[in-house]
């Protein structure tokens, strides 16, 4: 009980400070959990925006086992969040749908996710203690880029959302192996 109360301390602490940089398993784990090929029948269905997308990565957000948390889900089907490159030794988020300022180095926060996808069109869902969801994201082969994704969870309906970022990976070795 001691130890679910010290996570809700320090969640509300970081999202009140916006987003979170790093992996944080006391609000839930995001993973890569790797990237495969589509085969023309699939490219032909799901692809309609991104000419040259060839691959899917498939991410998995896993509940921490203390206590669910609300993942938020553009139009009630797919996690939203954004794509994070690592330059240098810095983190740029990269940003989608007609902004005006394409890369950021830190997160444009939740604000910018309600433009994308507005909560008339989405919704929070509840994810108990311990369970995960599983979805595939289209990707291209971006050369030797190291990234990352991110969610975004809140512990109660009436928190500030804050930002689970996954680890690095990198889509070309990963591409690679498939070849």
């Amino acid at each position: 009980m001691k130890l679910v109360l010290l996570l809700a301390v320090v969640a509300m602490a970081l999202s009140a400070q916006g987003s979170q940089v790093g992996v944080d398993e006391g609000l839930g784990v995001l993973k890569v959990l790797g990237v495969r090929k589509m085969t023309d029948e699939e490219i032909a269905d799901r692809v309609v925006d991104f000419a040259g997308v060839k691959y899917v990565m498939r991410l998995r957000f896993e509940a921490p086992k203390t206590g669910g948390v609300f993942l938020y889900s553009a139009y009630c089907t797919q996690p939203l969040g954004f794509r994070i490159e690592k330059v240098g030794d810095r983190r740029v988020w990269l940003r989608y749908m007609g902004s005006s300022q394409s890369q950021l180095f830190e997160s444009p926060g939740f604000d910018e996710i309600l433009r994308m996808a507005p909560l008339s069109d989405s919704c929070w869902m509840r994810m108990i203690s311990g369970a995960a969801y599983e979805w595939e994201s289209e990707v291209v082969e971006n050369g030797s880029i190291d990234e990352a994704r991110s969610v975004f969870v809140k512990l109660r309906e009436k928190e500030k959302p804050v930002e689970i970022i996954s680890s690095w990976f990198n889509i070309a070795k990963e591409i690679g192996k498939l070849r």
